[in-house]
């Protein structure tokens, strides 16, 4: 193996230069220092400098991959924004009433509160996934009870599905009593409208596809307010919102 040029160079410098033919001195001297026995020895090369390199789980990446990752990663949020333009579900209150409604003088309040819900993806190119939704029913500022939406939800592309809800109170499991004043004003709007009016909301974890290499997670606040439940029966304990058509609710990502 021939010896690098910075070698050949540094030693044909430091000698003096001889007429054609004239052999070296050393090697008349010594003339086995020019034909030796031994095998040359390896020329140390100085350490290159290459491309830094990227380990992503356990592989060791060349630099130009870490670029074309990157490059992708970018090319996919371009193209969302540009083609995709994804839009935000649809959703519905269908039905809303409450049951075994009731409000005593120690500020306890129970009732069971049901509601069909419909949503809709309103997407051409967009498949959503529900991968959790948290319910919570509210009078005014105050959470009344709340609930957790089991399983999954799937919705292909320009389609809709609906879901049941069924949130519950009951004194004997909730110890944190509702404030006075929220009591008071629940007894004078029913008394002064005949109605109460309460407020239906969720919390959604979901996940945007389009086709099997593009995704992004999205949490979604779904606000169904203004549900006026107007209360019937001889107990007036029994009650259904005063809505004769499906109520949309105000969806915030």
């Amino acid at each position: 193996m021939p010896p690098p040029r910075w070698a050949l160079v540094s030693s044909t410098a430091s000698q003096p230069k001889k007429d054609p033919g004239q052999s070296s001195e050393a090697n008349q001297d010594n003339p086995s220092a020019a034909y030796s026995d031994k095998p040359p020895q390896p020329t140390k090369y100085p350490q290159a400098m290459g491309y830094p390199y990227l380990n992503i789980h356990g592989r060791v990446l060349p630099h130009p991959i870490r670029l074309y990752l990157e490059l992708h990663r970018t090319l996919s949020l371009l193209f969302s924004g540009l083609t995709l333009h994804p839009a935000i579900p649809v959703f519905y209150v269908d039905k809303f009433s409450v049951n075994s409604f009731k409000v005593s003088n120690d500020v306890a309040v129970t009732g069971i509160w049901e509601a069909d819900i419909t949503v809709q993806n309103p997407n051409h190119k967009l498949k959503i996934f529900f991968d959790r939704i948290d319910n919570y029913m509210f009078y005014e500022d105050e959470v009344l009870t709340s609930s957790s939406l089991g399983g999954h939800l799937y919705l292909d592309t320009k389609a809709q599905d609906s879901f049941h809800v069924r949130l519950s109170r009951n004194t004997t499991l909730d110890e944190n009593m509702l404030p006075k004043s929220t009591v008071n004003a629940m007894e004078q709007e029913y008394g002064d409208n005949g109605w109460v009016n309460f407020s239906f909301r969720m919390l959604a974890w979901t996940t945007l596809e389009y086709g099997s290499w593009w995704s992004r997670l999205k949490t979604m606040e779904v606000l169904c307010d203004n549900l006026k439940v107007g209360f019937v029966g001889a107990t007036g304990n029994i009650g259904k919102s005063r809505a004769d058509q499906p109520l949309g609710c105000a969806v915030y990502v």
